[in-house]
């Protein structure tokens, strides 16, 4: 063998596998030379230059650094987070800067450049609809990020909100959201979209630094687009309550339901779409999710008593004015009835039965002429063997015949604040108690005393007892 074949020789590989019983067979390969080898006969995928082919239904976006599903959703007005998923077979965890994913094409619009160009198209739109017989309205477009302030507009087609430019909690929620231009918090409803308007009463509330009690109402609008959705608003004057409801339901009214022959069309100038950026799906957590919106706007510095039993005397109202004024530790706590006169008798040892374990109670007393008063004692209702007890919490308060409270505090002139045996219930005291009810829970009187410095509480100073209700913290 010369040189040359033996060179030659060394030019061929071995391909060899191992099949058991220590057999080994060989298959001889000869590469085929560079010269036969095309770039056209290999796969697109091994090509340095090679890049995903583009289509009618995508185009391709390459992921920033603080891009995220949500900010896409709404940066280019995808349907969903899950429609991205599913396009592009990656998991919510996925998504990472430099990688290419497809975007659909049908919505490559971004919701801000949509609304850029309609005022560009539109001329200033807004100026035009201020000149036209429109409601203006100053509202929270309620969302899951929080609450975006801002002003609706009611027009006879469409209900445009203009996001506040100048508010920093506006701009907290963009930064959340991770949104570039406020105009993507802003939303465009076609009252053709809309199935109903409806108006949601929440219970009042009392913020911790405050003793006035708020109330919630929040607007639902309900809309069928590709998907049943729900947007709430909030308005902020309360009392525009009435005048907005009855401007989107008398523009609804011409679309529900619909004349024969009758044609209902989206304004022509100029084409509008609905476009809302946040929103609650109307679905079976729907519930929910309006009940966590409404926690959230309600803060953490917020509390609600509720009354866990009937009431013949109050109403929710009525017992959460008192429940400002009484230490936040038990603010929001749910309340029931310990004794009432109606349903357990007239008899101060049934009372202090009833009561003796309960620390702090509520009394609420109802006299012949319907005036409201009582008293918050802080140690309770218990037989007190000849002697006052009770701390300086405790306060006299009375409704008289209304719904406005007055409160009398302790006013550190003396420790007579509770007093309870046999003969009666006695509350502060000085010449006279503040407030005596006898054995018998049937007449009483309110005088004035040192003890809380109050004027007389009921109709008269001797009055005879119509109802009394004595209430504690529910222990369910």
């Amino acid at each position: 063998m010369n040189q040359e074949q033996s060179e030659f020789q060394y030019d061929y590989q071995l391909d060899f596998e191992y099949i058991g019983n220590c057999r080994i067979t060989y298959e001889n390969y000869t590469p085929a030379s560079e010269e036969d080898v095309k770039l056209s006969d290999l796969d697109p995928q091994f090509l340095d230059d090679f890049k995903i082919q583009d289509d009618s239904k995508y185009f391709l976006y390459k992921v920033e650094p603080d891009d995220s599903y949500f900010g896409l959703e709404l940066k280019f007005n995808v349907r969903s987070a899950d429609q991205l998923m599913q396009i592009n077979e990656i998991s919510e965890n996925s998504l990472y800067e430099g990688i290419t994913i497809k975007i659909p094409r049908k919505q490559s619009v971004p919701i801000y450049e949509q609304i850029i160009n309609q005022e560009e198209k539109q001329e200033n739109l807004l100026d035009s609809f201020q000149q036209a017989s429109n409601k203006f309205f100053d509202i929270n477009y309620v969302t899951n990020l929080g609450y975006i302030k801002g002003q609706l507009t009611v027009h006879e087609d469409v209900l445009f909100f203009y996001p506040d430019y100048n508010n920093l909690g506006n701009e907290k929620i963009m930064q959340e959201a991770k949104l570039k231009n406020v105009q993507q918090l802003q939303f465009q409803i076609l009252l053709k979209n809309v199935i109903k308007v409806t108006k949601r009463d929440f219970p009042a509330f009392i913020q911790l630094s405050s003793k006035e009690i708020f109330r919630m109402h929040l607007i639902e609008i309900h809309l069928q687009t590709k998907r049943s959705k729900v947007a709430l608003i909030q308005l902020i004057d309360v009392s525009q309550l009435s005048e907005l409801m009855d401007s989107i339901n008398s523009v609804l009214a011409s679309y529900f339901p619909p004349t024969p022959n009758k044609i209902i069309e989206t304004p022509t100038k100029p084409q509008l779409k609905t476009i809302l950026p946040f929103y609650y799906n109307n679905d079976l957590k729907l519930e929910q999710s309006i009940q966590l919106a409404f926690e959230k706007l309600m803060g953490s510095n917020a509390f609600i008593s509720y009354l866990e039993s009937e009431s013949e005397i109050i109403d929710q109202n009525l017992f959460m004015k008192v429940a400002c004024y009484i230490p936040a530790i038990f603010k929001s706590q749910r309340w029931n009835i310990l004794y009432s006169s109606t349903l357990h008798g007239s008899s101060i040892k049934t009372l202090m039965r009833n009561t003796q374990f309960s620390q702090p109670v509520i009394m609420f007393v109802r006299d012949l002429h319907k005036y409201v008063f009582g008293a918050y004692l802080s140690d309770g209702i218990q037989k007190s063997k000849d002697h006052f007890y009770g701390t300086g919490e405790s306060f006299l308060f009375t409704f008289k015949n209304t719904q406005s409270l007055t409160v009398y505090n302790w006013i550190n002139q003396n420790n007579f604040i509770t007093l309870c045996d046999e003969n009666g219930l006695a509350i502060g005291c000085g010449d006279k108690y503040g407030l005596y009810v006898d054995s018998e829970i049937y007449h009483g009187y309110s005088h004035y005393c040192e003890t809380f410095g109050n004027e007389v509480l009921s109709s008269k100073e001797n009055f005879v007892i119509d109802r009394m209700e004595i209430w504690g913290i529910y222990q369910g």
